[in-house]
C-alpha cells in the first residue's frame, strides 16, 4: 500500500515502479501488468507517461547505462505497448467478462446500456402489474405503511437507487429485515394474532388501567403514562376483533406509544418501572405488565418488517427484472461488469477463474484507490489476497489517499479503502504486505504545503496520522524539497497575496445569490494576477516568464456553478477552456446522426430503423410508422436502408454521407425551410 497526499508523486511513483519491474524481472512483460485507474483521461496519461519513461530508457542505454538485454527487453516492450492492460476498472471488468466468457458463463459480446431508464421503466411496470396481484386488496394500506403515499419519488428513489448499486446478493449481501418470503397474507395473520393474544393479556377494562395506576410509582409519572400509553393501549384492543381490525388504526397507536419519552427512556420501555417510591416494589397489582411490554416488542418487530415490505420487495423484484430484460437483450451496464465479475470470482466455478487471471497478471497496480467501492475491494482482494482460492505469488499494489475521497456520488466509498488499508496492515503484521508513505510534495510553493499542515492538522479536519482509528482517515503532514529541486518556482511575485486565502462571502442571504458573486471575484482575482500581479514563474533550467492565464485553473464543485464563471470571464476577456462542456456531440443534430447510424449498421432492426425515421433526415410522423411496416422489402426506403449499409461496409463515407444528405430528402426540406 501506498499511501501519500496530491502532489507527492504517486504517479511519478506508479510509473517508475513499471518500468523498474519491467527492467529487474525476467518473468515480467509490459501484458503481465495490470494498471487499473479512475478515469478514461487517466489511463490515456498513464500510456502517455509510461512509453516516454521507457523512451529515457532507452536514451540512456545509449549512454552505456544499460547491458543489451535489458535495453532489447525494453524495445520489445514499446513494440508491443498495445498489449499493455492499462483500464479503468469498469474496462478491466468488460475485458474479463469478453476474454474468459467460459469461465463466467457470459456472452462473448454485450451492448453496453444505461441502467438508469431500464430502472426506471421498471418500476414503473412493477408499480402498474406486480404491486395489485401481490398486494390485491391490502395495495393501499400497504402503500400507506410503507410510506409511498406520502412520499412517492422518494420512495421509488430509494428502491432504484438500492437495486442499481447497493444490494449485491451475488457477492454475499443482505437485506435487513429479513421477510423470509412471507407475503402479505402471512405476515398480517401473525401480526392479528400478536394483537388478540395481547388483548387477552390487557383483559376487559378498565383491569389494566387500574392495576398500573395502583402501582408504587412517581404520580406525576404515572399521570403521563396512564394518558399516553395504557387508556390508549386499553381502549384500542377493546374496540377491535379479527374481523374489524384494521393496521392503519394499530400503526397510529404504536407510533404514540414509540413516541413516549420518561426518566430517560423511550417508548415501550417506559411501561416497566425503574424506580419505585419508598413504599417498594408492588407489580403484583399489575401482574401482566411484563408479558404486555414483551408481546408490544413483538409486535413491533413484525411491523418493522411490514413498514419495509413493500421497498424490499420492489427492491429483489426490481433487481430480477433488469437481470431477465438485460439478459434477453444482450445488455451489460456499467454496475453489471463489476458485480458480474465480483459473482463469477466469488462462484462454484472460480478456481479455473482465478488461476487464468493470476497466470496474466503478476502484477496489479490499483491508481486512485480511495475512489474504489466494496466490490471492487472484494474483486481484487479475491484475486491477490485471497489464498484460499490457490497460493498466489501475484503482486497487489494499491495507490491511493482517502482525504482525496469525493466520488461518492458515483458509488465510491472511502471506507471501503479503509477496510483495504487495515486487510495490508494485518498482512504487514505477518509479513505478507508492506506499507509506504509519500511525504514530500513537489507540486507546491513550501509556504503553501506550510499552511495546509496547519490547517488539516487542527481537530476540527482530520486526526493525526498515528492516532487515526482503523476507520479514520489521518493527516500526514506533507514536506517539501528544496526550492532547487521544484520543478519550477516562483521567480516573482509583488501581487500581494498570501498562500491561502478565504473569501468572507456571508453577506447574501442564500448561497445561490452568493455564487454570482464569488464567480465576479474569481474573474476579477484572475486578472488582476495576470495583468498587475507581478508574479513570474521559473522552469528548471529555464528563464523567467510572466504568469499567463494558462497558469491558472478554477476548480467548481459540480458543472452548474462553472455557468456563473463563464460571463464573467468573457466580460473581462479572460480566454478559458471548460473541460467536458457540452458542446457538439451532445446536440440534437448529433443525436439523430447517431440514430440513423444505428439504423444503417442494421436495416433489419425495426425498432432502430422507426426512430431513424422520425429524425429530419425523414421527417416521419409517428402515425406513419406503421405504414413501413407494410412496405416490401423492394420499397425504395428498404432498399435506401440497405444500400447505405453497404457504403459503410465499404467505407465509402463520402459516397454515404453525401446520400444522407441528399437521398433522404434532407437537404431539399431544409432548403425550402
Amino acid at each position: 500500500l501506498i499511501e501519500a497526499s496530491a502532489g507527492t508523486g504517486k504517479t511519478y511513483t506508479l510509473e517508475n515502479l513499471v518500468v523498474r519491474l519491467l527492467k529487474e524481472r525476467q518473468d515480467i512483460t509490459i501484458d503481465n501488468i495490470l494498471m487499473v485507474t479512475f478515469t478514461e483521461k487517466a489511463t490515456s496519461e498513464l500510456k502517455t507517461r509510461i512509453q516516454e519513461k521507457l523512451l529515457q530508457e532507452i536514451r540512456s542505454a545509449a549512454d552505456g547505462q544499460d547491458d543489451g538485454i535489458i535495453v532489447q527487453k525494453i524495445r520489445d516492450t514499446l513494440d508491443a505497448f498495445d498489449t499493455a492492460s492499462i483500464y479503468t476498472i469498469h474496462g478491466f471488468c468488460h475485458t474479463v467478462l469478453k476474454d474468459f466468457a467460459f469461465e463466467n458463463g457470459s456472452l462473448f459480446q454485450n451492448e453496453v446500456v444505461d441502467d438508469a431508464p431500464i430502472f426506471d421503466t421498471l418500476i414503473k411496470e412493477q408499480m402498474r402489474k406486480v404491486w395489485p396481484e401481490v398486494y390485491g386488496r391490502h395495495l393501499t394500506e400497504m402503500l400507506h405503511v410503507a410510506g409511498f403515499s406520502t412520499r412517492k419519488d422518494k420512495f421509488l428513489s430509494l428502491v432504484v437507487k438500492i437495486a442499481r448499486r447497493v444490494f449485491r446478493p451475488a457477492v454475499g449481501d443482505e437485506i435487513k429485515p429479513d421477510t423470509q418470503d412471507h407475503s402479505i397474507e402471512q405476515i398480517r395473520s401473525t401480526i392479528i394474532t400478536q394483537v388478540m393474544a395481547l388483548k387477552a393479556l390487557v383483559g376487559i377494562p378498565p383491569a389494566f388501567s387500574d392495576g398500573f395506576n395502583q402501582l408504587n410509582i412517581h404520580g406525576s409519572s404515572k399521570k403521563s403514562l396512564m394518558e399516553k400509553m395504557v387508556v390508549p393501549l386499553e381502549t384500542y384492543l377493546s374496540q377491535i376483533d379479527e374481523s374489524s381490525f384494521a393496521l392503519l388504526d394499530l400503526l397510529e397507536l404504536i407510533h404514540k406509544i414509540q413516541a413516549v419519552n420518561s426518566s430517560g427512556r423511550k417508548g415501550i420501555k417506559c411501561l416497566l418501572p425503574d424506580k419505585w417510591l419508598k413504599a417498594g416494589n408492588n407489580i403484583q397489582v399489575c401482574p401482566n405488565l411484563e408479558a404486555i411490554a414483551e408481546r408490544l416488542e413483538g409486535l413491533v418487530e413484525v411491523l418493522v418488517q411490514l413498514t419495509y415490505y413493500l421497498a424490499i420487495s420492489a427492491v429483489k423484484q426490481l433487481q430480477a427484472d433488469a437481470a431477465r430484460v438485460k439478459g434477453q437483450n444482450g445488455w451489460i451496464s456499467y454496475d453489471d461488469m463489476l458485480s458480474q465479475v465480483a459473482a463469477a470470482l466469488h462462484s462454484d466455478h472460480s478456481p479455473g477463474l482465478i488461476q487464468a487471471l493470476r497466470a496474466k497478471f503478476k502484477i496489479a497496480f490499483v491508481d486512485e484507490f480511495q475512489d474504489t467501492d466494496p466490490v471492487q475491494w472484494q474483486i481484487f482482494k479475491r484475486l491477490f489476497l485471497d489464498h484460499s482460492a490457490g497460493s498466489s505469488e501475484n503482486l497487489l499494489i494499491l495507490i491511493g489517499d482517502p482525504k482525496q475521497a469525493i466520488y461518492s456520488f458515483r458509488g465510491a466509498d472511502v471506507f471501503a479503502y479503509l477496510e483495504a488499508r487495515n486487510e495490508m496492515e494485518r498482512l504487514a503484521g505477518i509479513g505478507g504486505a508492506r506499507l509506504y508513505s509519500l511525504a514530500i510534495n513537489w507540486r507546491s510553493k513550501p509556504e503553501l504545503v506550510t499552511a495546509f499542515n496547519d490547517l488539516f492538522c487542527r481537530n476540527e479536519w482530520f486526526p493525526p496520522y498515528d492516532q487515526a482509528g482503523s476507520f479514520d482517515i489521518g493527516y500526514q503532514g506533507a514536506g517539501s524539497p528544496d526550492e532547487t529541486d521544484l520543478p519550477a518556482i516562483l521567480a516573482a511575485d509583488r501581487s500581494q497575496r498570501p498562500v491561502l486565502n478565504v473569501v468572507d462571502l456571508r453577506g447574501p442571504p442564500s448561497p445561490r445569490q452568493a455564487k454570482p458573486i464569488l464567480a465576479r471575484f474569481i474573474a476579477r482575482e484572475v486578472r488582476y494576477l495576470v495583468d498587475r500581479g507581478g508574479i513570474e514563474i521559473q522552469a528548471k533550467n529555464g528563464e523567467p516568464r510572466p504568469l499567463d492565464f494558462g497558469d491558472i485553473c478554477i476548480l467548481v464543485r459540480g458543472k452548474p456553478d462553472a455557468f456563473f464563471l463563464e460571463p464573467e470571464l468573457t466580460e473581462l476577456a479572460i480566454p478559458y477552456s471548460f473541460y467536458k462542456k457540452p458542446g457538439l456531440f451532445f446536440s440534437e443534430e448529433a443525436l439523430y446522426l447517431s440514430l440513423v447510424c444505428h439504423a444503417v449498421f442494421d436495416p433489419g432492426s425495426t425498432p432502430d430503423v422507426k426512430k431513424a425515421l422520425l429524425t429530419p433526415f425523414f421527417a416521419f410522423t409517428p402515425n406513419d410508422l406503421f405504414a413501413y411496416e407494410t412496405l416490401p422489402v423492394s420499397h425504395p426506403l428498404k432498399q435506401l436502408l440497405f444500400d447505405w449499409h453497404d457504403l459503410a461496409r465499404s467505407r465509402k463515407w463520402g459516397l454515404l454521407f453525401q446520400s444522407l444528405m441528399e437521398d433522404s430528402g434532407l437537404l431539399f426540406r431544409e432548403a425550402e425551410s
